[in-house]
């Protein structure tokens, strides 16, 4: 009696678990976004926006201004800048994280668009010889000042 109840809470426990391909994100979840939700580049592009300013404004911030007043007025240019309110941007947030597979396709774009600004700002590294016409050794070159 035992094992019978036993293979039927594992047969109802297999049955009711969701396929695997739910737990994957596929392109066509995109297509599930509805119209009054800001859609996923665009959303990827404001998120930008918003790392990107959140990052300045420790860096930027005065002893009257507070990095959350000029947050506050980053948000609203941006939001302007982007044609969205402010409770469509909240909205649309919510939306995608009420869809966490969404949500994190469009960080994964966030990253990606962060990362590429990032390396094209830094200068590139050196990779000539160390002692080349254009970057002698300058100890040996004070050296060889000393001698003559």
């Amino acid at each position: 009696m035992l094992s019978k109840l036993l293979y039927i809470f594992l047969f109802v426990s297999i049955a009711s678990c969701k396929p695997k391909s739910e737990f994957l994100f596929h392109e066509e979840m995109l297509d599930d976004v509805p119209d009054t939700i800001i859609q996923s580049d665009q959303m990827i592009d404001i998120l930008v926006d918003i790392h990107l300013a959140e990052s300045a404004a420790p860096v930027l911030k005065t002893d009257s201004i507070k990095p959350e007043h000029l947050m506050q007025s980053y948000y609203s240019i941006i939001f302007e800048h982007h044609t969205i309110t402010q409770s469509k941007f909240e909205n649309s947030f919510q939306y995608y994280t009420e869809h966490p597979l969404v949500l994190n396709y469009i960080y994964q774009k966030v990253v990606e668009k962060l990362n590429l600004m990032e390396s094209a700002y830094k200068p590139a590294k050196d990779t000539t010889q160390k002692n080349t016409p254009f970057k002698p050794n300058m100890q040996q070159l004070m050296d060889e000042n000393k001698q003559h």
